[in-house]
């Protein structure tokens, strides 16, 4: 996809267009990320925005004047974490325009054999070309140590990357202009090339230059929009350091951003200002900077210690980082007044909600969109045919948030006396060829074991399985395996409150019997739906699957009481199947085996169970739910 495919509006909590699956790594540009949720930001910074850059592998060489290449990986690394920070703004993402990575190394070349950066390098500079100077002209540039570390005053730098640094302007004293943080936010950007050397003295400085590539397609922003960093919502409280002339004070920026036809309208901050309220008390706001490019910029210059918040270095001079520096959730409400843009007088109101980056705290899981909220399903578990099979369908036309989670140990408190053990969830996407997306057997091992821990969908025992995953529209299947024998579970939660995207099917394989050995789902309706819940036996002898039952039955029971809603044995004995029978809506989705039971059931909005037993011999069978 090129620099000039749309992007999504601004303030987009789902600031992306890729159509492919993926989990959310590190190492994707495209996140879902809403800043008004806690659980999701917390979990967001600590997986995303934290992972370790992979070691620099650079071709070319000083010695010879090669600019060389920089590594795929390093550049894609690097560009993650520009979006990452734009996510959290609620802006579109960035992508690399490959055209520009020659300019980028060449500028980069050049810095390191002259041990200096400049935007106008002179033409006496040792290598200096047309191609270095047209890539300096254009680019944000730093001077970094290869392995900078994080015990910087910055407070916020890694081995490897420059992104962090950019973001800080650690490098910039003045104030007023923001420089690189205010062009790696800017709204309009849809491109980005990254170039990268080492230089040959002693500290292994390395010289980094991205360059920012304005769009030949623009998209109209209200009047009321803006860009602030730090940007409404919750934000981490490690990524407020910076350095000012005035010391190791952040420096919080506000700039309007409407836009009509690919022009901004006139905006007047002559008669600006800012006030503000910390922890509900009013604060002084200090050193207000006013500029075209930045728009306006501040900072917050007390010592009140009984707030947390002080003035001086972030580290002691153990290089131990000071604690306390801003309690976790302490509310920052700004207001911005006299603006005038566009002729109209504009005040401006956000908060940002500072948020300590190890502070899990339990909070609701979002309520989707889409009728189906969490999808159960429990049988007998083992392993080979005995592994129990979720399949779930996304249907939409953007990716959703998904968590996984499997059960087996912690069955015992409800009474299951052989409950599955060393469970192994592993998440799959199906097409042409099926493609493992993760695995795990332990969800605090996972990366996303905080926000599993936030919405209190983490599984019950150390030993059992979660996968948060964010998917596009597609066929998924999620294999719950145990050694031995025993009673397993895969839930499914929906936890994207933004996203229309669904999950509009389950279908679980596994093993059906009598009583404790019944293939069960579970599925919750947030509205009134139609609902198909089908079951197949015999049918699956057709696709070579051994050992498969020859008959199924079928009960629906509500939650809420334990009443049975249903029941069938055969299908086409059942009253209300009428749509499933020839001529009827349903007719495609009909059983193609007479023993098969299925159910076209009107439900409210509630919590149901479909259980499969078969009055024959036990084997393989698969229970489908299907909403309309």
């Amino acid at each position: 996809m090129g620099p000039n495919v749309p992007v999504a509006a601004e303030r987009d909590t789902h600031p992306e267009t890729k159509s492919r699956a993926t989990l959310w790594t590190e190492f994707d540009g495209a996140y879902l990320i809403n800043p008004n949720n806690r659980a999701e930001v917390l979990d967001f910074t600590n997986v995303v925005m934290l992972t370790p850059y992979p070691a620099r592998v650079w071709t070319g060489s000083l010695s010879t004047q090669n600019a060389g290449s920089t590594s795929t990986a390093l550049r894609q690394r690097e560009y993650s974490q520009i979006n990452a920070y734009r996510a959290l703004a609620g802006l579109g993402y960035i992508e690399e325009h490959p055209t520009w990575l020659p300019a980028m190394q060449a500028t980069t070349l050049i810095f390191g054999l002259n041990g200096f950066w400049n935007h106008n390098p002179p033409v006496t500079w040792i290598g200096y070309n047309a191609l270095a100077a047209k890539g300096a002209s254009v680019s944000l540039v730093a001077t970094t140590f290869t392995n900078p570390g994080v015990n910087t005053d910055s407070g916020f730098e890694r081995e490897g990357g420059v992104v962090d640094e950019f973001i800080q302007d650690n490098g910039a004293l003045n104030t007023k202009n923001l420089g690189h943080r205010a062009r790696l936010l800017g709204p309009d950007f849809q491109a980005v090339a990254y170039g990268s050397v080492e230089a040959a003295d002693s500290q292994k400085t390395a010289q980094h230059a991205i360059s920012l590539v304005n769009p030949t397609k623009y998209f109209d922003r209200p009047l009321a929009s803006f860009i602030a960093w730090p940007a409404p919502g919750y934000f981490p409280s490690r990524l407020m350091f910076g350095f000012s002339d005035n010391g190791y004070l952040y420096r919080w920026r506000f700039n309007p951003s409407p836009l009509t036809g690919g022009i901004t309208p006139s905006i007047d901050r002559n008669n600006a200002t800012v006030e503000a309220k910390i922890g509900g008390r009013s604060v002084l706001v200090a050193n207000l900077q006013k500029d075209d490019e930045s728009g306006l910029t501040w900072e917050f210059p007390f010592a009140d210690l009984s707030m947390g918040w002080f003035n001086g270095p972030v580290f002691d001079n153990l290089g131990n980082r000071r604690s306390g520096v801003i309690p976790t959730d302490t509310k920052v409400e700004i207001t911005v007044k006299g603006y005038v843009v566009a002729g109209v007088p504009m005040t401006y109101n956000y908060t940002v909600t500072v948020l300590a980056d190890t502070n899990v705290t339990s909070v609701p899981l979002p309520v989707p969109k889409s009728s189906l909220a969490n999808l159960s399903t429990r049988a007998l578990i083992g392993q080979g045919d005995r592994v129990l099979i979720g399949g779930f369908i996304v249907g939409g036309t953007g990716p959703v948030k998904v968590i996984f989670r499997g059960q087996g140990p912690g069955l015992a408190k409800y009474g299951i006396t052989n409950p599955a053990k060393k469970l192994k969830m592993e998440l799959f996407q199906q097409g042409q060829s099926s493609q493992k997306l993760g695995e795990n057997s332990s969800w605090k091992l996972g990366p996303h074991w905080r926000l599993l821990q936030s919405y209190q969908t983490n599984p019950s025992q150390d030993d059992e399985p979660a996968i948060a995953a964010t998917l596009w529209p597609g066929a998924y299947t999620t294999v719950l395996s145990g050694e031995g024998e025993g009673v397993g579970i895969i839930e499914a939660f929906n936890i994207d409150g933004d996203s229309t995207t669904r999950l509009n099917e389950i279908s679980t394989r596994g093993y059906v019997g009598q009583g404790g050995d019944q293939l069960i789902a579970g599925v919750v309706l947030l509205q009134p739906k139609k609902v198909l819940i089908r079951t197949q036996g015999p049918t699956l002898a057709n696709y070579g699957v051994t050992g498969a039952v020859a008959s199924t039955s079928l009960r629906v029971v509500r939650q809420s009481d334990g009443m049975e809603i249903a029941a069938n044995t055969r299908w086409a004995d059942a009253p209300g199947n009428t749509d499933l029978r020839a001529g009827g809506s349903l007719a495609s989705f009909a059983p193609l085996n007479a023993n098969e039971a299925a159910l076209v059931l009107n439900l409210p909005a509630g919590a149901y169970t479909a259980l499969v037993s078969t009055p024959g011999a036990p084997g393989v069978g698969i229970v489908e739910v299907f909403e309309f």
